[in-house]
């Protein structure tokens, strides 16, 4: 389901967007620094009469040649010709002070921002399907829990109104017991809806359909065994051990990304700071000329060599207010770097204790739901042997009941510490043993 997510999943396909945008974005820049080349060229073809009073020249494009042809009138002499002019320019920024280093530098690092947030995305995405399927397999249990309870609570209500007719309990029992079939099958009713929901919500993340995701469940065809109904729904978790917390830290997408972006700030002063100076620029053209006039043409070829320097002599402090901004943007990314160091080892830390106490969370529940089970067992056989009334035996049912849901959410808690850790860690974590699948 993870890998049929990252296919279809708008969040990292705007991840890739960005990351595409991002690297041509540093192409753009690199080319800045590199001479271009261009290719120009003209023809025309023009008239010119003159004599007379005045002259009149018409024509298209380009420089006009004399010649080519002639007439003469009274008001003075008519001459055509053509010309062809084109060569290619050369233009090239010469990068003295580090305006185009630190343009290259900030786009660079911004690259390497979004490649660490596209990460992040994917590991977001793999924790959230994760941690959805967890959500839903431990629904669905609790499901057919609850319907083992109803089942369980109709036999003894035909039990029970039996005992009524004979005269062995009071009407109230039998009401008593009515209501408590109700009220299970509310619960069931609720318990279903938020099935419904991790449903949906596995729908929106996977792309797939809810057909397809429950060919992929597997739910078991019986109602599980009150036993061990944990290792047939959810892996067992292997025990995830951390390196160091600088080099965890260090290779944390989020943490990536915050501290490239830092980077990119800070070149972009030093590209504030040099527009503020001189730039220098050398420009070359090479041209051929083709001129064809009165029956003669002239070709020869031309060329220019011209560096130029430009600088702000009076900007009314524009420089300065962009050097300003740009050093606030860097403040800023430094801050936001801060809190997200802090925030992602307190994720790390509170991942870390969720998993150390998990094992021992899921050990007591399963303890305590057993006992309970065997309390409901010989209660039950009480009820049913007249010793006890129906009020002790519904009171054990429910703190059976809530034993049981209190262990299946024990058991998902478990993997989801597992979860926690991957995601929390970036991906960092290392396990000490295998994982292994449900039974």
């Amino acid at each position: 389901m993870i890998e049929t997510a990252f296919t279809s999943s708008p969040s990292l396909t705007l991840a890739a967007a960005h990351l595409d945008e991002a690297r041509a974005t540093l192409g753009v820049q690199t080319s800045l620094g590199r001479p271009h080349v261009t290719l120009n060229g003209s023809a025309g073809r023009a008239r010119v009469q003159s004599g007379g009073s005045g002259s009149t020249i018409s024509g298209t494009g380009g420089t006009s040649g004399i010649g080519g042809g002639s007439g003469s009138s009274a008001n003075g002499t008519t001459q055509v010709g053509s010309s062809v002019i084109g060569g290619p320019s050369l233009a090239w920024e010469i990068d003295v002070f580090g305006r185009l280093r630190d343009t290259r530098a900030a786009a660079s690092r911004r690259l390497d921002a979004r490649s660490a947030d596209a990460a992040a995305a994917r590991l977001l995405l793999s924790s959230q399907v994760a941690g959805t399927l967890m959500s839903l397999r431990a629904c669905r249990l609790i499901l057919d829990l609850k319907r083992e309870d109803i089942a369980s609570r109709q036999r003894d209500l035909v039990l029970t109104r039996r005992r009524v007719e004979l005269g062995f309990a009071a009407p109230v029992d039998a009401s008593r017991s009515l209501s408590g079939v109700s009220d299970a099958q509310v619960g069931l009713v609720s318990q279903d809806e938020s099935c419904v929901k991790d449903l949906d919500a596995l729908v929106g993340l996977t792309g797939l359909s809810a057909s397809e995701i429950e060919t992929r469940l597997q739910s078991p065809a019986s109602p599980p065994k009150l036993t061990n109904y944990e290792g047939s729904t959810f892996p067992k978790p292997p025990a995830a051990t951390l390196t160091l917390p600088a080099l965890v830290l260090a290779r944390h997408p989020g943490v990536i990304a915050a501290e490239r972006e830092v980077a990119a700030t800070y070149a972009e002063i030093g590209v504030a700071r040099a527009n503020r100076l001189p730039i220098f620029n050398l420009t070359a053209a090479l041209s051929g000329n083709w001129i064809s006039a009165s029956g003669t043409t002239i070709a020869f070829l031309g060329w220019s060599l011209i560096p130029t320097l430009s600088a702000p002599l009076f900007d009314g402090g524009a420089g300065a207010a962009q050097v300003d901004a740009a050093t606030a943007r860097y403040l800023a990314a430094l801050a936001s770097l801060n809190t997200t160091l802090r925030n992602t080892t307190q994720d790390i830390e509170d991942a870390l204790t969720e998993q150390a106490h998990a094992s021992e969370r899921l050990a007591a529940a399963q303890r305590s739901r057993d006992a309970y089970q065997a309390t409901f067992d010989a209660t039950e056989s009480q009820w049913r042997a007249g010793a006890i009334d129906v009020f002790q035996l519904e009171d054990t049912r429910r703190q059976r009941e809530a034993a049981d849901e209190t262990a299946v959410d024990a058991a998902r808690a478990s993997v989801q510490a597992w979860v926690d850790i991957v995601r929390a860690s970036g991906n960092a974590a290392t396990f000490s043993t295998t994982l292994t699948e449900p039974d």
